[in-house]
């Protein structure tokens, strides 16, 4: 909770940091049922088992962690990191 905090606190203190366009953000439910919770797809098939594991989430309820992250999105202060072929990093 300590560290919820300050990392908010951050974000107030420096808005520079804010994610760009984090209250208009999207995410595409195929990034979830066909990426990280489909066991056809190697790479996000491991990174699904693991949010499954840790966090409780899997295809059957993956909408409840797709609203989390853009809920949150715009609450922590991010870093940019870069661009790929799929977009900006952060």
């Amino acid at each position: 909770m300590k560290l919820d905090y300050s990392r908010q606190n951050t974000l107030i203190n420096h808005p520079e940091y804010a994610l760009p366009n984090a209250d208009t953000a999207i995410a595409d439910s195929r990034k979830f049922t066909e990426y990280l919770f489909s066991s056809n797809n190697a790479k996000g098939w491991s990174k699904g088992q693991a949010f499954t594991s840790r966090l409780g989430y899997d295809k059957n309820n993956y909408l409840e962690l797709k609203n989390e992250i853009l809920t949150k999105a715009g609450k922590y202060p991010s870093t940019y990191k870069g661009s790929s072929i799929y977009g900006n990093k952060y």
